[in-house]
């Protein structure tokens, strides 16, 4: 049976990404491991008294109890499989570790509204987690509730500088829901636009969804974002997916990705892709 990783911190964003994660592993027939990283206490030798081991013993097993119960309450009027882990650590650090012991299908993670400290802290690690995983990620807006996902938008420029891989998430949710796959490449004029028999490029898109229902969709906007949100409110669109392009360094420090930034203001879940690395 595949897996969904949800990371979680008991927020209220990743409380509603849990849910989100136990509705789509039904529709799916996946199983649901819940999983979460607390910090213990670092001791500076002298000032303060050395902490008991039990002490540390009970502290995780407090967390453990806590994660316990998230997952019996998600469990109700569900035949869900749901498994918890909880370990100390540093969360990006422990959610690779066990993405790499456990190879979940699918990560789903939560993320609070604009202008909240969620943002910075949970959702931080939701990018930094899309940044270094080969895993397909769902980010879930606190927001956004689960609903059948009858229609994805793949926002791409269509410049895909390797080949795609196909992940089986997807592949999945398109034969439970019947998804129809809208691949929308914003321009700023129609003469930039690239279609499905423009070179290397439109053939890979081509082969990645030959098997699957889709249409291209160009839209004028000189805002990538504002045109990708313009088309999810005018198309009812209940997800966006994307595959998060490789920047480099000085575009990292100075400008946001279009991945993070859709993440944080688009009130529908974002599926990230994780592309074939280059040679």
């Amino acid at each position: 049976m595949k897996t969904i990783l949800v990371p979680t911190d008991f927020s209220d964003a990743s409380r509603n990404a849990s849910r989100y994660a136990v509705n789509l592993a039904k529709s799916l027939n996946y199983r649901v491991l819940l999983f979460h990283v607390f910090n213990t206490p670092m001791l500076v030798g002298g000032e303060f008294p050395a902490m008991e081991m039990a002490d540390l013993l009970g502290l995780e097993q407090d967390h453990k109890k806590r994660l316990e119960e998230e997952a019996e309450l998600l469990r109700k009027g569900t035949d869900v499989v749901i498994g918890c882990q909880a370990t100390s650590g540093f969360t990006v650090d422990e959610i690779a570790d066990i993405e790499e012991k456990e190879k979940p299908a699918l990560i789903v993670m939560g993320l609070s509204p604009s202008g909240r400290i969620g943002e910075f802290v949970f959702g931080s690690i939701s990018t930094d987690v899309v940044k270094n995983t080969q895993t397909p990620v769902i980010i879930v807006p606190e927001a956004s509730h689960f609903k059948e996902i009858k229609k994805i938008a793949f926002a791409s420029d269509l410049k895909m500088e390797c080949e795609m891989r196909i992940h089986e998430p997807l592949k999945d949710m398109i034969d439970a829901f019947g998804s129809q796959i809208a691949i929308l490449n914003v321009v700023k004029e129609q003469s930039d636009r690239i279609g499905k028999d423009d070179g290397v490029s439109g053939r890979r898109i081509e082969k990645y969804f030959e098997n699957m229902e889709h249409v291209y969709h160009f839209l004028e906007n000189n805002d990538v974002i504002e045109g990708i949100s313009e088309f999810i409110v005018n198309q009812h669109v209940d997800m966006v997916t994307m595959i998060p392009q490789k920047h480099n360094l000085i575009e990292r420090i100075f400008k946001e990705s279009n991945t993070k930034k859709m993440a944080f203001h688009v009130d529908i879940p974002l599926l990230t892709l994780p592309a074939i690395p280059c040679d």
